[in-house]
């Protein structure tokens, strides 16, 4: 009995040595094990511009992917009540002017009180801030572009309603991109503002060089990194914002073992 639990035992021992060559055989390695740190790059200038005034979109000038320079209109809004209250300031605004010049008239010749000048004066101030609250909203109703960049998304469309503080447009100025990473605090040493950092990009063959301009004063307890940023000039427009790439830790490694 014994010497027949011996021999299952044998050639099950076998058995298992045979299939888990056949597994390796099989088994797909990746070419590079070499660790890496990911990367992400984001575009330096990405602003959400939301309508400080609650009104109808009127025009949709540009749209999405769209390049626009400084100063162009991108969305316009109906403005016609802010017309109206924009006249309306203005004249309130020209009428205290005028009582005031014929208060201090008055002062001067001792025809009325001190209390008197005063409240044209009060008057007078509050009127020209009516106005200039009354023209802001009026500009207001003509979005425009902060800088040179592109249109990431549309969110409003003509003939709808828009409210005071809703998000309007998304846009982007990708001519400078940030690649993000996080370094880990081993290799703290490694890295200073002004280096440059050479990584790869998925699907590309070309190497991408950054400039380190941002680290973080503190190491993050959890995962043990510290946050960077290096800088890439995009001014030919071949790279995208929102891809990913590796930088080599053995090339941190090396700079650090330099130091």
């Amino acid at each position: 009995m014994r010497s027949i639990f011996l021999i299952i035992t044998v050639l099950l021992a076998s058995l298992t040595a045979v299939i888990g060559a056949e597994v390796d055989a099989g088994k797909s390695w990746p070419e590079d094990t070499t660790p890496f740190i990911s990367i992400i790059l984001t575009p330096k200038m990405e602003v959400s511009l939301s309508s400080e005034v609650s009104s109808t979109v009127t025009s949709v000038v540009k749209e999405m992917g769209g390049a626009f320079k400084k100063g162009d209109t991108l969305v316009v809004l109906d403005d016609t009540l802010f017309q109206a209250r924009s006249k309306k300031a203005k004249a309130e605004a020209e009428a205290k002017a005028v009582e005031l010049q014929t208060a201090e008239r008055l002062f001067k010749d001792k025809s009325n009180s001190a209390l008197d000048l005063i409240k044209a004066r009060k008057d007078t101030v509050a009127a020209e801030a009516d106005l200039v609250m009354a023209e802001h909203a009026l500009s207001s109703c003509t979005i425009k572009a902060p800088f040179d960049g592109k249109v990431v998304k549309i969110l409003v469309r003509e003939h709808e309603l828009v409210k005071q503080g809703q998000e309007v447009i998304r846009l982007v100025d990708d001519s400078v991109l940030l690649a993000k990473f996080l370094c880990p605090s081993q290799y703290r040493n490694a890295l200073h503002l002004g280096d440059k950092i050479s990584f790869t990009l998925e699907g590309a063959k070309e190497p991408v060089t950054a400039k380190i301009t941002n680290i973080s004063p503190v190491s993050d307890a959890a995962s043990g990194t510290i946050e960077t940023y290096a800088e890439i000039d995009n001014a030919d427009q071949k790279l995208k914002g929102g891809l990913l790439g590796k930088l080599s830790v053995e090339s941190l490694k090396v700079k650090q073992d330099g130091e």
